[in-house]
């Protein structure tokens, strides 16, 4: 079967444009400091397919702006470049380090603590600073997770126009889709999600400088989501500036699109795409972890 994939790789100077949104992360990773504000930095984790880079370009960087942290997404350098592209500028040392390890290097260092917005981290990676730094923890029910990776990848997930690993990864999986029914799909990224959920759940849960909110709240009521951030962990935003916010923000969709990155916000996919036996396999996978973020899970 043919697949729907752009398949013509960028140029050097393509490259190098998309490098150029790139300054912050290229300075950070080689150890510059470029912040401009003393307040405390935050970190946004969260999964890959829980709304996670429309949320952060049009919630968090916003908000990073506001009250003046510098936004810095080494893992979307990492995937729209790599780290270790040529026409990068990153210097020689630390191009043959992994994006976990720059990651890690670049939330070290002491400076850092201060006058940053890191993310979005779509997985845990251990580093000190997690007992004291702000962080911001955002998830969607795993189920509708795994279901929204299936469409993703079949048809709308962005493919990197430059060689590298991302790049790599996505056609594999967009083959996998077109292979695979998504009952098989879903059932195969049990594994995946296991992992990225359960460290969340033993490193996160529950811990006073850990912000944990869901993406059910959000679509539910983007305002108060914004404002248990907001008051969890202490930022200096207005009422004005929460309004100004989430009022650029738009959740609607007329009609599900399956072609279509955003393809359908409501909660419960699953239940609409998968076969009861599938849904019995992962409730019973992961009933422990979903109860506790407090999802439901049928007795």
């Amino acid at each position: 079967m043919e697949l729907s994939v752009k398949n013509a790789l960028a140029t050097s100077e393509e490259i190098r444009k998309k490098l150029c949104l790139f300054r912050n992360e290229i300075a950070l990773i080689n150890g510059e400091n470029i912040a401009v504000s003393p307040l405390p930095s935050v970190h946004f984790f969260t999964a890959t397919k829980c709304a996670s880079e429309y949320i952060y370009m049009h919630i968090m960087v916003p908000l990073a702006k506001v009250i003046g942290l510098t936004p810095v997404r080494i893992a979307s350098l990492e995937d729209m470049v790599g780290i270790n592209n040529e026409y990068s500028n990153v210097q020689s040392e630390y191009k043959s380090l992994s994006m976990f390890e720059n990651m890690n290097r670049s939330v070290s260092f002491p400076w850092a603590r201060n006058g940053y917005f890191f993310g979005p981290y779509r997985e845990y990676f251990d580093s000190e600073v997690w007992e004291h730094d702000k962080i911001i923890l955002l998830l969607r029910d795993v189920r509708d997770v795994m279901t929204s990776h299936y469409f993703s990848m079949k048809y709308s997930h962005h493919v990197p126009q430059v060689q590298n690993k991302a790049r790599e990864r996505i056609l594999h999986l967009r083959e996998k889709a077109h292979t695979q029914s998504i009952d098989e799909y879903v059932l195969n990224l049990i594994p995946k999600y296991k992992y990225i959920y359960g460290n969340y759940a033993t490193n996160f849960l529950g811990k006073p400088n850990v912000c944990f909110v869901t993406y059910e709240e959000l679509v539910s009521n983007a305002k108060s989501w914004l404002v248990k951030i907001v008051s969890h962990l202490e930022l200096p935003l207005l009422d004005s500036d929460i309004d100004t916010i989430i009022n650029a923000t738009d959740f609607s969709i007329p009609e599900e699109n399956a072609h279509a990155h955003k393809r359908q916000v409501l909660p419960g996919d699953h239940i609409r795409k998968l076969k009861p036996e599938t849904i019995a396999t992962i409730n019973e996978e992961f009933g422990h972890i979903l109860r506790l973020f407090n999802y439901p899970v049928p007795a």
